[in-house]
Parts: C-alpha cells; structure tokens; sequence
C-alpha cells in the first residue's frame, strides 16, 4: 500500500469508528430509564434528570444564600457566617505568584485599573486589605484589591513587565509570610 492509502484508509476508519460511537452513544443516552427493584420483586421507576429529577432543590434552596436548607424537608438552619481569618501582626504564611498587564489588563474587583503595589487575593482576605511580604526586594505595601481563581490565602502580586515579576518571584518564593498593616 502506499502513503496516500493508508491515510485514506486511517482516516476513514477514524471517521467510522466515531460516527459509530456517536450513534451508540445516542440510542443509549436517549431513553435510559433507571429502574429500582423493591424488596418484594416489583419494578420502580426512578425519574431522570430530564423527567423533572430536581436533586432535592425544589423546596428554596436558592432563596436566601445566608441559610443551609436540608433539601426535600421543612428544616431550615439559620447558620452564623464564619469570621473571615485574616492575617495578625505577626504574621501568616500564604501561596504567593505575580501576573502582568498583557494579559491580565483593565478593571479590577474594586473599580481600579491593575497598577504596581495592587494585588488579586484569595477569598480569605478582604479586599482593601494592606500587607507587607517578608523578604520582599521591592519594600512595597501591598492591597487586595482585585479576586483571583488561586488558594483562600492568596496574594497574586500585580507587576507591570514579567521579567521583574520572574526576579521578584524567584527572591520571595512561592510562600511567604505577610504583615498585615492598618488601612
């Protein structure tokens, strides 16, 4: 056989096979209905999802986000709002990483613009919140002032070039201890 063949011949057969699976997969996933055997022998069906299976939400679980709502009963459980812990005078250990303008451009959380000395925090930490970075070359006081996808205890460095952001990270690491300081 030569080249051209056996492309064709791969190809078309790659073609096939998930032509195949799709059409499988459709005549499967189309009409399964699970059923349920009781103790006594007798068959029960179970809703699916698309039969109105609401996963035990349909009693307000989505009114009011400030309280825990036991699904399908009529418990419902006031719950406190936990203290956000923030980090004390001393000190606290926290994940640590930089980003830059391209590609992290324009507005942060608070309204601002991505500046030096802003910082995306995790959501243990409120934003307006001041700290220092111990070892920190630059000597800056940073604030939370936008939100990131990093770890609850978070602070993602704004940095206007990522040459400086790489120097910087390579002197503070990838933890460090914070300072919190008074607004």
């Amino acid at each position: 056989m030569s080249k051209i063949q056996l492309l064709v011949v791969g190809v078309g057969g790659w073609i096939i096979v998930h032509v195949g699976l799709v059409i499988f997969g459709a005549a499967l996933g189309g009409g399964v209905t699970f059923l349920h055997f009781t103790g006594g022998g007798e068959e029960k069906e179970i809703p699916t999802y698309d039969e109105g299976y609401d996963a035990g939400y349909s009693d307000g679980f989505m009114e009011g986000l400030n309280k825990i709502v036991v699904p399908k009963t009529d418990n419902v459980q006031e719950v406190a709002p936990t203290p956000t812990p923030t980090p004390v005078e001393e000190g606290m250990p926290i994940a640590l990483s930089f980003y830059t303008c391209p590609p992290f451009c324009g507005t942060m959380a608070n309204g601002e613009v991505v500046h030096p000395g802003a910082a995306a925090c995790g959501y243990g930490f409120e934003l307006g919140m001041r700290f220092t970075i111990d070892g920190d070359p630059t000597g800056r006081t940073y604030t939370c002032k936008d939100r990131g996808g990093g770890p609850y205890h978070w602070a993602d460095i704004f940095f206007a070039d990522s040459a400086a952001g790489w120097a910087w990270q390579e002197i503070v690491g990838t933890t460090g201890m914070i300072h919190r300081e008074e607004k």
